[in-house]
């Protein structure tokens, strides 16, 4: 007797929780046959500089021991932040490109650095200088300046170009005639917000 008491309320309960399931489900479904929900996305926008090579000047005459060997390469410089450190390498200028050879030209100075819609912070020169830092490529030693600091008059950029003066002078007034060559580079640091 005891047993069959048990499983009529095992029964009834089961026909109850069955009906509270269904009652339960079938309200959520016609309560709500459209629903949404927002959430909030963020996406992060890194700092980035990217520099382009502008159209190559033709190379200059010049009459050894008289007069020196200047140069302004052009560069088309982007990045999604005002201020960027800017610098410089350069090497030597060798006789027909064999690098460490016994005729060349020798840096000269430093390296002056424009970049019209774009000024250096706090007044400070605009000639970066070589230090003792140096790098190869294809054999040729090259020699870094200090990074100079600049802010563009750019609205949060500095799209522009910017330009380099190099300087050569020769060792010689009796080097021999030909095409001296070396390699040059444009250095552009990503720097934090002050």
């Amino acid at each position: 007797m005891a047993g069959r008491i048990r499983s009529k309320v095992k029964k009834v309960i089961s026909v109850i929780v069955g009906a509270v399931l269904v009652a339960g489900l079938s309200g959520v479904a016609f309560a709500r046959d459209s629903m949404q929900l927002d959430r909030r996305v963020q996406v992060r926008v890194e700092p980035t500089v990217t520099i382009i090579e502008l159209a190559p000047l033709p190379a200059p005459s010049i009459r050894p021991g008289k007069e020196d060997a200047v140069i302004e390469v052009g560069w088309q410089v982007d990045s999604n932040q005002e201020m960027l450190r800017i610098g410089a390498a350069a090497s030597d200028l060798f006789k027909g490109g064999v690098p460490n050879g016994p005729y060349s030209l020798v840096r000269k100075g430093g390296v002056k650095i424009h970049c019209p819609l774009a000024g250096t912070i706090d007044g400070v020169s605009n000639v970066a200088l070589f230090g003792p830092e140096t790098a190869s490529v294809n054999g040729f030693t090259l020699f870094h300046t200090n990074g100079i600091l600049f802010e563009s008059s750019q609205n949060n950029r500095f799209s522009m170009p910017c330009y380099l003066t190099f300087t050569w002078n020769s060792t010689s007034s009796e080097l021999p005639t030909g095409q001296y060559s070396g390699y040059v580079r444009f250095i552009a640091t990503l720097v934090p917000p002050l």
